[in-house]
């Protein structure tokens, strides 16, 4: 394990590569410490084994959680730098740098894809690409209403996209757009149709605004 509050490195003979980091040993650390290990030449690339694969594990990137200079990082001569902390996937430089993500969504707005990265080495060279793996997601939907939607209407609306969008999947959905006066929506009802986190009703009543400003 990577036990140390400052950067250092382990060996794996049976695949012959080094791993570097450090443990995170406070909630926040405002230091670029990562950048700093490497500026002062503390830590250099070990060269035991000259043909080993040189993997830089790092937790951090904004300004409160280990600041990261992700150019001098690259000039260091690690073969691949994976990074955490931030949720979404973010590849940095191809074959090199890359935030992975959260394996899977965390919270109602963490949407997009999910997964991990695979990497192989070879001949000295790394190649690496995402693979989606979340079993669900969550996904911001718009439902659009008009002046001939009821809430028996409403329903099987939304239970249609939630099929097409897929059942597993967690949803925030937003109705828009202009509904008649007289209907209110009761939006508890809808949340019972299936995963669905949060119901926002943004309509507005069709009224004759001509004729109410006349």
């Amino acid at each position: 394990c990577l036990w140390e509050d400052h950067c250092v490195s382990r060996y794996i003979p049976h695949i012959q590569t080094y791993v570097y980091g450090m443990s995170y040993v406070n909630r926040e650390i405002l230091e670029p410490v990562y950048n700093q290990t490497y500026d002062d030449g503390a830590t250099l690339l070990e060269s035991e084994h000259a043909d080993a694969c040189h993997i830089l594990v790092a937790h951090g990137g904004d300004e409160k959680h280990i600041p990261i200079n992700v150019r001098k990082l690259a000039d260091v001569g690690f073969d691949y730098i994976a990074l955490g902390h931030i949720h979404k996937p973010q590849i940095l430089q191809e074959n090199a740098i890359a935030y992975a993500g959260a394996l899977e969504p965390l919270d109602k707005n963490d949407i997009g894809k999910h997964g991990y990265i695979k990497g192989t080495f070879a001949d000295g060279k790394i190649s690496a690409h995402f693979v989606e793996a979340a079993c669900r997601s969550y996904c911001h939907e718009e439902i659009q209403i008009d002046t001939a939607t009821t809430q028996l209407s409403l329903a099987d609306q939304i239970r249609g996209r939630l099929q097409e969008c897929g059942t597993d999947n967690i949803y925030k959905l937003t109705l828009v757009g202009y509904r008649d006066a007289d209907v209110t929506f009761a939006l508890p009802q809808l949340k019972t149709l299936g995963n669905i986190v949060e119901i926002v009703d943004e309509t507005q009543p069709d009224y004759d605004f001509d004729r109410l400003l006349e």
